[in-house]
């Protein structure tokens, strides 16, 4: 027979667009709003900042689950926020610290290391209003790095009165020893639902305009299947 006619302009019931509003980069700190089906893990994380409850939190889920969107529209609830996305091969775990006190304190952090974390420490009980974040967001090849800062780092991160979370996959979180592993609670981002996916795709849709659209619960369960 002939080969089905492919219709261009509408996949899943999508109407035709002049911008793209689904974008692969993760979310800025203004845009909560756009977090869908994350509402539960990022409401919990955002208690401990109002509260005050001082935690290391280990975000599990995997590469395009939302965690570092998550995280960046945690900070405007925090009293001060640092991201560590890289760890230098040499003096990882001063690196973190350093990198600490740069972005939350500013300037130049003192040399000497007990300096550093007893400025670290008071600092982070100066915040009266919201406990300060820390996210740890570095890439998987940095996985042996960011285990002996972790490591090393350990009793001093133990200290600082903020919320700190650790962005892993199920993959770099097997590679992690127990011994660093043991330090998290852990807090896992669940699969997308078909029912989230069609919240997602009706907000961004209305985010540029287009309130009318076909796209219904199969498309949503299709998109699923296809790429999880």
């Amino acid at each position: 027979g002939s080969p089905p006619m492919v219709r261009e302009t509408h996949a899943y019931g999508l109407p035709c667009l002049d911008e793209n509003p689904f974008s692969i980069r993760p979310l800025e700190a203004g845009e909560s709003g756009k977090l869908i089906g994350r509402e539960d893990v990022f409401t919990r994380l955002q208690s401990f900042l109002k509260l005050r409850s001082a935690r290391r939190i280990m975000l599990l889920g995997p590469l395009g689950s939302g965690r570092t969107s998550l995280v960046r529209c945690l900070k405007p609830y925090a009293g001060a926020s640092a991201t560590i996305d890289h760890l230098p091969a040499k003096s990882p775990a001063t690196s973190l610290l350093t990198m600490c006190y740069r972005q939350m304190i500013g300037g130049e952090p003192p040399l000497d290391r007990m300096e550093l974390v007893n400025d670290l420490v008071n600092e982070m009980y100066s915040f009266n209003e919201k406990l300060p974040l820390i996210v740890i967001d570095v890439p998987a090849s940095d996985l042996s790095v960011l285990e002996v800062a972790l490591r090393d780092a350990h009793s001093s991160l133990e200290r600082l009165n903020a919320l700190l979370v650790l962005v892993c996959d199920v993959k770099e979180r097997h590679q992690l020893p127990s011994a660093v592993l043991d330090g998290f609670e852990l807090h896992r981002l669940s699969p997308f639902t078909a029912g989230d996916v069609m919240a997602l795709v009706r907000q961004r849709l209305a985010s540029v305009g287009a309130m009318d659209c076909e796209f219904s619960m199969q498309d949503a369960a299709a998109l699923l299947d296809d790429c999880d």
